[in-house]
């Protein structure tokens, strides 16, 4: 090998889109084929654009465009007139303005609207509105594009709020993948998908989303289902300040299938038409190890949290030895608490309960209220009111008084 040799760096490419065609010079497509820049990926590309006209501009493939090979930012905010979201966290909707729209539905394509592969690792995706594709997502993000993010987009949703709908909405293959931020401006609406609202194989974050509700923040258009996660190597749905608004979906707001160690957190999670959270029942081995916190969860067409692998609901077993392995039930048929008492006096409410389950081991334990009674009185907590930590005895079993 020649000592003296140099490696040259790939300088950044900046393509910009000015027109709505479907291919040749300021195209989309075009802009893609610059950034990919002939498989010899620049440590970052962008696309910007700069169509003439008030918009929100229209871009109709004729055929599926060129997949994204390279570390790309994707800015539909960077078209004149287009502004983020400024609606504050835990304020449901979006107030941003989408100027640009990739529609799949004019020349009917059963492909995916954007389709990330590895190379494009550390890709950003934001400012879209994408529909119309009807048996694909509007986002796919294959094996190896790792770390890629999706920020601030209409997915299923046109500009105007109306219905456009996807297979998936957003769907993961790769690791480390964040579907919006803590950030207002990152807020993605994602809903009126045929499929799942966002679909992940691989691992991914997803912070302070609508999922199920058009932009207004009141109007359903719910996706198939909310949150898949199928057989996940991990991630999390919401957190302190990040929380997700998954509602009005057709399934279930979150669905856990073969996935373990999944957070799921400060979400508010109501009016799905199945469960608010439901453990694999679309395979017989359920996940385990899986932490929820902070939810407010409530009135859905079926139970809050559904910790089952075959669909039927679990009973508490003595020192919790029902879990484990395929064919158990979700987090391993973790046994509830029991309520013995609440007593209600001017300045607090106390609650007696008694947990039986493994022996000696610890256990976080939420208590919620409710405006109504829960009808099966097994299980949905709208506010959370009180967090405490207990350890089971020698028989799996502490009871707490006040």
């Amino acid at each position: 090998a020649d000592s003296n040799a140099v490696t040259l760096a790939v300088p950044p490419v900046t393509a910009i889109v000015t027109n709505t065609n479907d291919a040749g010079v300021g195209s989309l497509r075009q802009a893609i084929l610059d950034t990919n820049n002939g498989g010899i990926c620049p440590s970052t590309s962008t696309i910007n654009f700069n169509i003439p006209g008030p918009g929100p501009h229209v871009i109709s493939p004729a055929s599926d465009l060129p997949t994204i090979d390279c570390p790309t930012l994707i800015d539909g905010y960077s078209q004149p007139g287009a502004t983020p979201n400024t609606l504050p966290n835990g304020v449901s909707g979006s107030n941003a303005v989408i100027k640009i729209r990739i529609d799949g539905a004019g020349a009917m394509l059963s492909g995916n609207g954007l389709t990330l592969i590895a190379g494009s690792a550390g890709a950003i995706v934001r400012g879209l509105s994408i529909g119309g594709f009807a048996s694909g997502p509007g986002i796919h993000v294959g094996s190896g594009a790792d770390s890629v993010s999706v920020l601030g987009n209409f997915i299923g949703v046109a500009p105007d709020g109306t219905a456009a709908g996807n297979g998936n909405g957003v769907e993961v293959f790769s690791e480390a993948v964040q579907i919006g931020a803590s950030a207002p401006a990152a807020r993605n609406i994602v809903a009126c998908n045929s499929g799942d609202g966002i679909e992940i194989s691989g691992s991914a974050d997803v912070y302070n989303n609508e999922i199920g509700t058009r932009p207004d923040g009141a109007t359903a258009c719910g996706n198939s289902g909310g949150v898949n996660f199928k057989s996940a190597s991990g991630g999390s749905v919401g957190g302190p300040g990040a929380g997700n608004f998954i509602r009005n979906n057709l399934g279930d707001g979150i669905f856990l299938d073969s996935t373990d160690f999944i957070l799921v957190s400060n979400n508010i999670i109501n009016s799905n038409s199945n469960n608010g959270i439901t453990f694999g029942t679309r395979s017989d081995c359920a996940g385990a190890g899986n932490t929820f916190r902070g939810n407010s969860i409530g009135t859905n067409g079926a139970l809050g949290i559904l910790l089952q692998a075959f669909g039927s609901r679990g009973v508490n077993d003595p020192l919790d030895t029902d879990g484990g392995g395929c064919g158990s039930d979700g987090n391993r048929g973790q046994n509830y608490p029991v309520i013995d008492l609440v007593t209600y006096r001017p300045d607090k409410t106390l609650v007696d309960f008694t947990l039986s389950s493994e022996a000696s081991k610890t256990y976080d334990i939420e208590v919620f209220s409710n405006i109504t009674a829960d009808t099966p009185n097994h299980g949905r907590g709208e506010t959370s009111r009180a967090t405490t930590t207990v350890s089971t005895d020698a028989m799996g079993s502490v009871s707490v008084t006040n």
